[in-house]
């Protein structure tokens, strides 16, 4: 039987280490079978929980991506419309500019 670097357990004849849902993983050399409160999976409401960090190195998919938080200022792949925020920005234009309604102002 091949190595696992971690499983769920769900036999009730195996014995799970960990609070209620604890997603088991193989530690140490020996490797012992273990769970933790910070990586869990609750069956009923089919959620993966993970409480603290995560490194992926390959492409993360989700049909939808809710963040709650983020550090990380993201720009739309079109471009934005807002610019300007800092008296040594230079915009530079190719073709024409159009303003739909307000006004051309230059502020000191």
């Amino acid at each position: 039987m091949g190595k696992f670097g971690w499983a769920h357990i769900t036999d009730s004849n195996k014995v799970a280490q960990g609070p209620d849902g604890a997603v088991q993983y193989a530690s140490g050399s020996d490797g012992t079978i273990s769970g933790s409160a910070t990586f869990t999976f609750d069956h009923g409401s089919d959620f993966l929980i993970l409480s603290g960090n995560m490194d992926i190195s390959g492409t993360l998919r989700a049909n939808v991506f809710d963040v709650i938080t983020t550090t990380k200022t993201e720009i739309d792949i079109s471009g934005s419309t807002n610019f300007g925020d800092d008296s040594g920005d230079q915009n530079v234009f190719t073709g024409s500019v159009s303003i739909v309604s307000g006004g051309l102002r230059q502020h000191y």
